[in-house]
């Protein structure tokens, strides 16, 4: 899973560069970490140089903003969708493949926030769709929310991969979904429109029918089929697509063997404060370096 870590999510955009430059653990520039440009392979905007141009100080980070909670669909007693209201380029931005939150009730602290990915993002309504399941405390408290909710974002992180998706011209795509992991799929079938013929597995364990017909309402799927997912070695089953999408647990991404360079995996690293400090998503690769998760992208 650590094979191919490329850069960073927030490379080069608005939240570039971040905290992680004033303790040295930026993960592009060699700048930060005490060498030289000659170490530097990033192909974009001089990270340093903007560091310096915005007076050696990092750009402001995101916050959490109030959200009011336009309606809730529930298709099972531990399952419902949130329907937020947010600011029309809040929506925009969310839009895109890979895209999450992070959430928590409008009464609880910090430390209650956990990441969701975006089900569905409607610019022109100005509202974002979050499907939530209960299995802990956070996702049980937000459920509870019946008036706001705080929301920090957008994080582009959600897929390990993602540049398979959104670059290069139209693509046949298979998307493996597992319970609530269809609502990253929803989302890139959303943005994706008639461009890519994209097939869909849905495993409803933990779900149902209705919510997976909800999710996929209004997308344009070559085929959509109903079953168990299946471990194994897949990599003559696959060989008609050029992208993999695996959205379910590590035991299915473990155990379901794809050819790596089609691959994009749902990021089901642990994910604390979204910004790589706190360190609780932090992997060693077999090249020894550290990893911060939240942050680093995948070829």
């Amino acid at each position: 899973m650590l094979d191919g870590i490329r850069s960073c999510a927030d490379a080069g955009s608005v939240n570039c560069p971040c905290v992680l430059v004033s303790c040295g653990r930026c993960p592009v520039c060699s700048r930060f970490a005490g060498k030289s440009c000659n170490d530097c392979s990033w192909q974009g905007i001089c990270i340093y140089n903007e560091f310096l141009q915005n007076g050696a100080a990092a750009e402001i980070q995101r916050k959490s903003r109030l959200c009011s909670i336009q309606k809730k669909i529930w298709y099972e007693e531990d399952l419902a969708v949130m329907r937020l209201e947010v600011p029309r380029g809040f929506a925009e931005k969310a839009s895109m493949p890979g895209s999450c939150v992070f959430v928590r009730a409008e009464e609880d602290p910090e430390y209650f926030d956990m990441p969701v990915s975006v089900m569905r993002a409607d610019y022109e309504n100005s509202v974002i769709e979050l499907a939530v399941k209960d299995c802990g405390p956070k996702s049980r408290k937000l459920l509870e929310a019946d008036r706001n909710i705080l929301l920090r974002g957008i994080y582009s992180n959600g897929l390990l991969g993602v540049d398979k998706l959104i670059s290069g011209g139209r693509k046949s795509v298979l998307c493996l979904a597992k319970g609530v992991g269809i609502a990253p799929v929803s989302n890139y079938c959303r943005w994706a429109g008639r461009r890519d013929e994209i097939e869909i597995v849905a495993d409803i364990d933990k779900v149902n029918r209705f919510f997976v017909e909800d999710c996929l309402d209004g997308c344009c799927l070559k085929k959509l089929r109903y079953d168990k997912l299946q471990i194994g070695d897949m990599m003559g089953a696959t060989s008609d697509y050029e992208v993999i999408v695996i959205c379910a647990s590590d035991f299915y991404q473990q155990n379901i063997m794809l050819p790596p360079e089609k691959a994009v995996y749902s990021n089901n690293f642990t994910m604390c404060c979204g910004e790589g400090i706190c360190g609780a998503c932090v992997c060693t690769g077999e090249d020894g370096e550290e990893h911060r998760m939240c942050k680093c992208r995948k070829k």
